[in-house]
Formats: structure tokens, sequence, C-alpha cells
């Protein structure tokens, strides 16, 4: 940390991701739903998933609540509302079951209930993590009004919602909450803004505004996070543009950008609004470990994906240098943002490079500068047009 910290002085930015020899790349997923609140999977088949599809780290978000303690379904209930847990929770039992077995799988009838008791993470994690290969991080998905959400990682509590007049004010609210977590305990702790256009919820002029407001998800794969926009409202990448520009010229620190699944349905016989495998993040640390994890994303030493992979990333010697992970018959573009101090153009394309090496040496002018690597390869399993439907990465921000 001290070398990231030293080497963003030198180069006289902030934000800005830093080559490190003693660091490697892990990939992990920071919004994930169970049947502990309104996923359609029991959490030991999600880790599952994660970990048999190459991920190094997982946080499973549960809305206002950590997997923590003793917690039963009644699978036999009928449902009120949406989404139908308890009917996911009869069709995810039997492949719960075969995988894991009876003996760990804990039933109890009392007619007419069939309860099903949901093992928390403490019990369960010993089964996945592996030294330097998977991880867990303890996460919550603070669930206030309106859509005003943010995802919180390394909490010992849960934070409820703190409520307010507005989901700006909510936001605020909920960030003070997590904040005073974080300085009260030793790991560190960080929180995420999530999908701000999730109905609407939130204005890129009101996120900026919000000191708190250090991490967004600039891509979310739930298909009802509204990523692109529409004719009234601008896209997240739009909107991360307009808050680094007022955010500069304010003084104040830059936003990071996170994609995330946001999933909620795993089986293959589930729909396709949000499931897993969507959206991710690369984070560069010393060690998989939860609390090198969340300060390197804290530091903005990370990407964002849905496809592409990149060898480096550094800013250093008055430029951002991107090498590209290429693979066989796919092509890249790398297109580099900002806003120029004497400009009233937000978020110009400031040069755009194909090929798998692409640079962009600063011209002194730049409020920041980002990039986005787009490839030729069509996203698996895409939910937006043109843009979002091709693999992509999201390059953090270097403040000048």
């Amino acid at each position: 940390m001290r070398r990231l910290l030293a080497a963003l002085l030198l180069v006289g930015c902030a934000g800005a991701p830093v080559r490190d020899a003693e660091t490697t790349w892990f990939k992990g997923n920071l919004h994930t739903h169970s049947l502990w609140t309104d996923g359609a999977d029991f959490p030991e088949m999600i880790a599952q998933w994660y970990k048999d599809h190459g991920y190094n780290f997982l946080a499973i978000t549960e809305h206002d609540k950590l997997q923590a303690g003793e917690y039963w379904v009644d699978i036999a209930a009928p449902d009120v509302g949406w989404p139908p847990r308890n009917e996911s929770a009869r069709l995810a039992l039997p492949a719960y079951r075969a995988r894991f077995g009876t003996e760990w799988v804990e039933e109890r009838r009392e007619d007419p209930k069939h309860l099903v008791r949901l093992r928390s993470l403490a019990e369960y994690r010993h089964m996945f993590e592996e030294a330097g290969r998977f991880t867990f991080i303890m996460g919550e998905e603070v669930t206030d009004k309106q859509g005003a959400h943010l995802n919180a990682f390394n909490l010992e509590a849960a934070v409820l919602p703190q409520g307010g007049a507005t989901n700006p004010e909510r936001i605020r609210n909920n960030l003070a909450a997590v904040d005073s977590q974080r300085r009260a305990q030793k790991p560190p702790v960080i929180a995420i803004v999530n999908h701000p256009n999730f109905v609407w919820t939130l204005k890129a002029e009101e996120i900026a505004a919000i000191p708190d407001a250090r991490i967004f998800e600039v891509y979310n794969g739930h298909r009802m996070t509204n990523n692109e926009g529409d004719a009234a409202h601008p896209s997240t990448e739009r909107m991360w543009d307009i808050i680094l520009a007022r955010r500069h010229a304010s003084g104040g620190a830059p936003i990071f950008g996170v994609a995330t699944d946001d999933a909620h349905e795993y089986r293959e016989y589930s729909d396709t609004i949000s499931r897993p495998g969507r959206g991710w993040v690369m984070v560069r640390a010393p060690r998989l470990a939860a609390d090198d994890i969340v300060r390197a994303i804290a530091a903005g030493d990370f990407y964002a994906s849905t496809g592409v992979t990149l060898n480096d990333v550094d800013a250093a010697n008055g430029r951002l240098r991107i090498s590209i992970a290429a693979e066989p018959g796919v092509t890249y573009r790398t297109t580099f943002v900002g806003t120029r101090k004497n400009s009233g153009e937000v978020g110009e394309v400031l040069a755009e490079v194909d090929g798998v090496t692409a640079e962009y040496r600063f011209r002194g002018d730049e409020r920041y500068v980002r990039a986005k690597v787009v490839s030729s390869r069509l996203h698996k399993d895409p939910i937006g047009g043109l843009l979002l439907g091709r693999q992509s990465a999201w390059v953090q921000p270097v403040f000048r």
C-alpha cells in the first residue's frame, strides 16, 4: 500500500493504477444474492458456481443482513409477493442435497411446514476457501427506499437502512453508517453505490455532491438496471464522466467504477433477468485475502470487465498505458476518455487506439483520463445494446 500511495504522489495523479511486481490480479464478484434474501439458490451452490468458473473471491450481498446466525426457510409455505423464494428453494433443494449430502442439508418437518436451514458463511466457507485460489468477503446490500441501495464489504455487523427524505440523503446517511463501522473496527471497509439508473434512483450531479461516494456500479448485470440510460437519462458511463468532471473542478476525489452481476437466478431453467457471470472486477493485490482486496479496490487498483482481460495497467511517466491479454482472432479498440480544464465538453474522446497495447500521453490540461477497451467478441450473456453487447473492460480514471 505504501508503494502504491508513493507512486500516486510521484506521478501527480489520484486513482491511478500503478504497476507493482509483487501483486497479482484476482477475479471477483461484488454483488450476489442467495435464498437468505431474494436469490434463487443456496449459498453453497452459488459459491460452487463462482469457484468452478474461475473466480478468486466472492461477496454474497444479502439485503440488510449478513449471512450470520441461524436462519430457516419454510419451503412448503405459499409465496407472498415477489420474488417467490419458497418456490425457488423447493426447486433448488434436490440439487443441493445431491451436491452436499443429506448429512449436510438440515431439514425438519413441523406439519404443514417443511423447514430447511440456510447455512451461515462461517459454517460453509471452509468448504471452498483455498489459499491463493478462492476466498469470501463478507458483504451486505443496504437496501433503502426507491432504489437507494449500496453494497458494503468486510463488515462485522449488518448496517440497517438509515432512511432520509430524498435518495441522495438516503445514500449519504447509509454511507455515513458504513463509515462509522469502518472507524470502529480494524479491518478495512468500503461501500459501493449500486445501480444508479435502477428506477432512475440517482442523478450524476447528486452522486458528485456526495464526497463519501467513492465507488459505483458502472455496469450491473441485472436487466432492470438501465446501464445504457434512455432518451431522458444518461448512461452510467456518461454519469461517470459528469461525476469525475465535477469532482475534479471542485477539488474532490475521483469515483471508481465496478462491474457486477447482481445475480439472483442460477439454475439453467431460470429466466435471464440476473444470472451470474455477466460482470466482474479484476483486482491487483499482494495476496488473496479480504483485507488486501478491499484496500486495493479503495485505492482504485482494479479494472471492471465483461470479458476483456488485461495484462497490465500502468500510469507513470506522464502516460496511461494498457496491455491487453489477446485472444486468437479477436480485435481490440481502446478509447481514452476525459475532460479538459478549459473545455466545455464533458467526457470527450481524447484518443482511440487499435491493437493489444494502447498508450495515452497526458497533455497537461486534462482533469482526468479513463479508458475503455472493447473487443470484437460478443458478450456471452448480453443485457444491453451494441456497446454493452461486446466484451469490454473499464480502466479507472487518473486524476491530474
